[in-house]
């Protein structure tokens, strides 16, 4: 009972200005590119849309994972949203935990491919001149036609 009084007074809502006070954050909606009024939150990827862009799609906008449910979420509610994966989290500490873990994935990632990019001889060789190249490119003349 108490959900259909939420969707009844949000629906009374629409289409007046939100009472939104200075300094408010505001999500805009990847998909549309309009304001988020009602979030509709992607299960299992956690990507949150406008809700009218969640109920169309069948597969996420974002990483193309099959959408399980949709989880409505009003617009009064609070949800964070990581700037690096875009996935939305209902808490401040749900968020830090997620940044932490993909911090520590890209720190790890970092490591792994450090020691292949840095090259044995430092400082980096000059490149070879046009002339010493020559020979490993072909002339305009030795290109075969189209």
């Amino acid at each position: 009972m108490h959900t259909q009084d939420n969707a009844a007074s949000e629906a009374e809502t629409v289409g007046f200005l939100h009472a939104r006070k200075a300094g408010d954050r505001l999500h805009f909606c990847v998909s549309c590119g309009f304001p988020i009024a009602t979030y509709g939150r992607l299960s299992p990827c956690l990507h949150a849309f406008c809700l009218t862009c969640a109920t169309d799609m069948e597969r996420c906008y974002i990483c193309n994972a099959q959408i399980n449910r949709i989880e409505r979420i009003g617009g009064g509610a609070r949800l964070y949203v990581s700037s690096v994966t875009l996935q939305s989290f209902k808490s401040t500490d749900d968020l830090k935990q997620h940044t932490q873990r993909v911090y520590s994935h890209l720190m790890a990632c970092k490591e792994v491919s450090a020691p292949e990019a840095v090259s044995s001889s430092y400082p980096p060789q000059p490149s070879p001149s046009p002339q010493g190249l020559a020979h490993t490119y072909p002339t305009r003349h030795q290109m075969p036609y189209r």
